[in-house]
This record gives structure tokens, C-alpha cells and sequence, in this order.
């Protein structure tokens, strides 16, 4: 028993030392990047908010006309990074078709049947549009509203292997580090 207290902690000692040594990045401030000249002036404007009511956006267009390329004015003027540019938080997404094949499966998904047959058949909508986690949402359902709960069809689909009588999910080896 002492010998395996003294391994335990020669195992310990290095993996405390490690924890409680300081961080030598802690504290220090970013070297590299340009200073943004309008920081000053979105600072002004933020503790005037806090003393009272005022409009940010209107305060900071000036900045914003001097400063053009400034983050935190166009982040505290309520615009978003997107890309390479800045657009307004409020200003609407362009359609692609990512979004309207989305927007077609919530429509879909408000009309399917909420029942085992109904949840199958979206499964498979999703599967031929290459809606993986949708699909596996939608099987599971369905399985779970089926009357048997134990349709071999929707148990092989979600990944399960029969073994014998009963259906178990395939143990996976793991990963080697």
C-alpha cells in the first residue's frame, strides 16, 4: 500500500506543478495588429449610454464617415461582420439555396403526419436532399411512433446491427491517439 500512495503521488506532483505554474501569456495585450483610431470615440459613446438615453447608431455615423474601415465603430453602430464586409444586423440574408431547401423542409415538416408512416416518409425527403441530421431526427421519430417499435427497416437505416433477437448499435473501437 505505501508503495502505491508514493507512485500516486510521483504521478501527482508534476501534473499539480504543471496546473499552479503562471501562464506567461495572462495579462499581455495584443502586439501586432494596428490600433483602431476610432476606439476613443466608441468608448465616449458607450459610457454616455450608460449615463443616459441616447442614439448610439446617430452618434457614431460621424466616426463611422471618418473611420470607414473602424470594427468597434461599425460593431457599436449595429453592423455584423459577414465575410470581407460589414452589413447591418437588421438588413436581410440573401437567399441561397441552402436557406430555401431549408425553408421548404420546415414547410414540409409543418404539413407531415404526425405519426410513424408520416415521420418515414419526411425521413426519406431528407435523405434524397442530403439532410443527414434531419433524417436521423425524422427515423427516430418514426420509430418511436411506430406500434412495434421495432421496424428492422428504420433500425438498420439508423445504424443499428441485429445480433441475435435483439438490435444493438455497433460498438466502435476507438480512435488511436
Amino acid at each position: 500500500m505505501p508503495r502505491t500512495a508514493f507512485l500516486s503521488m510521483l504521478m501527482i506532483a508534476p501534473a499539480l506543478l504543471l496546473v499552479a505554474e503562471p501562464s506567461f501569456a495572462v495579462g499581455k495585450k495584443k502586439t501586432g495588429g494596428k490600433a483602431d483610431p476610432a476606439v476613443g470615440t466608441v468608448e465616449k459613446v458607450l459610457r454616455a449610454e450608460v449615463a443616459g438615453q441616447i442614439d448610439r447608431r446617430g452618434q457614431l455615423v460621424s466616426t463611422l464617415e471618418q473611420n470607414p474601415d473602424s470594427g468597434a465603430a461599425r460593431w457599436q453602430s449595429g453592423f455584423v461582420r459577414d465575410g470581407n464586409h460589414w452589413r447591418s444586423f437588421d438588413e436581410a440574408l440573401p437567399s441561397t439555396a441552402a436557406s430555401e431547401l431549408l425553408d421548404e423542409y420546415r414547410a414540409r415538416r409543418q404539413e407531415a403526419a404526425q405519426n410513424s408512416s408520416g415521420q418515414l416518409e419526411l425521413a426519406n425527403w431528407c435523405k434524397k436532399h442530403g439532410l443527414t441530421d434531419q433524417n436521423r431526427a425524422h427515423l427516430s421519430a418514426s420509430l418511436a411512433l411506430s406500434p412495434t417499435r421495432n421496424d428492422p427497416v428504420i433500425l438498420q437505416r439508423l445504424g443499428y446491427q441485429r445480433i441475435g433477437t435483439q438490435w444493438r448499435v455497433p460498438v466502435r473501437p476507438e480512435q488511436p491517439n
